[in-house]
């Protein structure tokens, strides 16, 4: 019981302090989230993310784990060059609010849920990701008014 109030007196004071926010959120064309579990966590998904930050986009991490079982999600953030100061654990809340007060530009997430939050309360754009270890489909996800005209979907194979 102590650990749940102490991480949730940590996310409250994490939401309502300013400065929990990083100063380098470049505005958001120009930032791209992906959730974890079931997304980034594969490598097919890694690939998509290096590829992002190779091409000079803002890569963050927004999971709904509990910080206290951050130790994967670091390992992988880690290895790819996301600095711990761009990821977010909601810690089992919903990942809109924490988009729409990032100003994040782009999320990619495999839970259609999440993401039908996202488009209703941000601005952000959404792909829903369905990924193997091998594999990945990335679909842009858009309002009911704007599927005829803009709705795209790509595939990224990583060959190992």
């Amino acid at each position: 019981m102590h650990i749940k109030l102490k991480s949730l007196l940590e996310t409250i004071l994490r939401e309502d302090d300013d400065s929990a926010i990083p100063n380098d959120v470049p505005g958001d064309e120009q930032v791209h989230v992906f959730d974890f579990d079931d997304t980034l966590e594969y490598p097919s998904v890694q690939t998509t993310a290096k590829r992002l930050m190779t091409e000079g986009y803002t890569v963050y991490v927004i999971t709904r784990r509990q910080e206290s079982d951050s130790e994967e999600v670091y390992a992988v953030s880690d290895e790819l060059g996301i600095p711990r100061r761009r990821v977010f654990f909601t810690n089992g809340a919903m990942k809109w609010e924490t988009v729409k007060r990032l100003n994040i530009g782009r999320h990619y997430d495999n839970n259609e849920d999440e993401l039908k939050l996202i488009r209703e309360n941000t601005d952000a754009e959404t792909y829903l990701v369905n990924a193997t270890e091998d594999s990945s489909e990335i679909d842009h996800e858009m309002g009911d008014e704007e599927q005829d005209t803009k709705a795209f979907s790509f595939a990224i194979k990583d060959r190992k």
